[in-house]
Parts: structure tokens; sequence; C-alpha cells
């Protein structure tokens, strides 16, 4: 291990305590994804976090120079998504997937307005975070019982398909009984690479203010491979919406600086047996 990478995990730990020990590595890719720009936020999942805990991990974080940009973090209910604002999209132009459990199959929205409550949180807070003036950093998003949780968490992470459900009809949905399709955008990841950001300059107690560098990956993996983004469709609308999928991965490969952290990058899709969704 890396003297960047210890660091990563001694700050991790030194924050979140035992809980993160299993799984800080994985914290550690998710952020730098973001930070990198490889998607615009991520839903942090790894152990329960607050939004006090995560801020001040975040601007530890930067402050020791191994992320290049202060991250926002917003909550979410009982969870919280790190996010940079600029890669947040509010023109968005996602399918949308009915999954309410008195249907009896998935099924697209080609009715705007059963999202357009939830569309309408996730656009103002891009306008907010898109602002100027505005000093951002850590806040919280209080919903209504007419804002869709899953169908927000979508929206702030990007996916070309969002699933929504009618609350009116409960919290259970009709994804257990169906086969989904599972996409997954992968990447190899470069030994020892070491992306330069040249827009933060750190500061140390030398005194001497230097570029950061980020040590990404342990040199010694040299086979290492990281899953940029997971997300399912269901496999009865599956042949609708590929088309659109493939194409939302092509921008992606086109437009995102992945080469800095990765050597290759690809998506693959396979079929999964029906079980329990979390969404």
């Amino acid at each position: 291990m890396d003297a960047t990478t210890e660091q990563w995990k001694k700050i991790t730990i030194a924050t979140f305590g035992k809980r993160s020990k299993v799984h800080w590595r994985q914290a550690m890719m998710d952020i730098l994804f973001v930070d990198l720009g490889l998607k615009p936020a991520c839903l942090f999942d790894h152990w329960l976090a607050d939004l006090k805990s995560m801020h001040s991990y975040l601007m530890s974080l930067y402050t020791e120079c191994l992320v290049s940009k202060k991250l926002r973090v917003v909550a979410i209910g009982m969870d919280v998504i790190v996010y940079e604002s600029c890669w947040l999209k509010s023109c968005f132009h996602a399918e949308f997937v009915d999954i309410s459990s008195n249907l009896h199959q998935p099924s697209l929205i080609t009715a705007k307005e059963k999202v357009a409550q939830t569309a309408d949180v996730f656009k103002q807070w891009c306008s907010q975070c898109h602002n100027p003036a505005s000093s951002l950093e850590c806040d919280e998003i209080v919903t209504s019982d007419s804002v869709n949780i899953p169908t927000l968490f979508g929206l702030f992470l990007g996916y070309p398909c969002v699933y929504w459900y009618d609350q009116a009809m409960g919290e259970d949905n009709n994804l257990s009984s169906c086969s989904l399709r599972l996409f997954q955008v992968k990447g190899c990841v470069k030994p020892g690479a070491l992306p330069h950001n040249e827009g933060h300059s750190c500061q140390k107690s030398s005194g001497v203010s230097k570029s950061s560098k980020f040590s990404y990956v342990l040199k010694e993996n040299k086979t290492a491979c990281s899953v940029v983004y997971s997300f399912t469709v269901p496999e009865n609308i599956v042949e609708s919406v590929r088309e659109k999928v493939w194409l939302w991965y092509t921008a992606w490969e086109q437009s995102v600086p992945w080469s800095s952290l990765f050597s290759s990058v690809w998506m693959q899709e396979e079929s999964v047996e029906p079980g329990a969704v979390c969404l």
C-alpha cells in the first residue's frame, strides 16, 4: 500500500471509526469517481454516515490534497449523497419506469406528470447549486409525500433509466417478481495511476505550495477493475430502452476524462434472476 492510499485509510477510519475498516477502499473509489468527473454523484451506502461527519470527511480529504475539489454532500432522509455541483445536469433525458405494486409488470412512463414534482425538486436543487453566489456545501433536501426518493436518487446519480412508483399504493414495488437486466460500466485501473490536478494548490506544513497528486490505486494490483455505474432495467422493457442506454454509455465514454484513471472502459449487460431489489 503506497503512502497516499494509506493516508486515505487513516483519515477514513479516524472519521468513521471501526465500521469503515472493511469498505474504506470502495468508498475511496466512489468519491474519486465524483472528484474526477466520471460520475455526478455517489449514494454513500458503504456504512451509516450522517451529514456532519461526511462533510468533515470531505473537507479533510481536500485539505490533505487527496481530492481536487471541495465536494458537496446532501442528506435525503437517512441517506447522504456526495456530489460535485458542476457535474449535476438539471436538463436530464432519463427514461422513467413505473414499478408500482399495483401493476402486473413494470412499464415505461409516458405521462411525465407522474414524475414532475420529483423532477422539479431536483431541478431546483441544481439551479441552487449552479448559482455562483451559492456557498452550499452541506445541506438537506426535505421531501414531501409527493416526492419519490428512489427517483430523486436516480436523477442525482445520472442513470439513463430511473425507477418511480406510486406511493399511494404503498412502499412496495413489483420488481421482485420480474427478471432484470443488469448494466455495469467498468474500468481497468492503470497500475500506479497518478492523475494531477493543476487547479488545486496544496499548502503543506513546510510552507511550500505544490500541485496535488492523487495515487488512486494500489500499484501492486495490475489487473484491478472498478465498477463506475451499476443499474438495472426490467427485462420486459429492455428492448424499448437498450438503444438509449447504449447511446448514454457512448456519450459518457466520449465526454468524461476516464483515461486519467483507467486504461480501458466498457459496459456489459447480463440477466439477473428475480430477487429483493433495494431502491
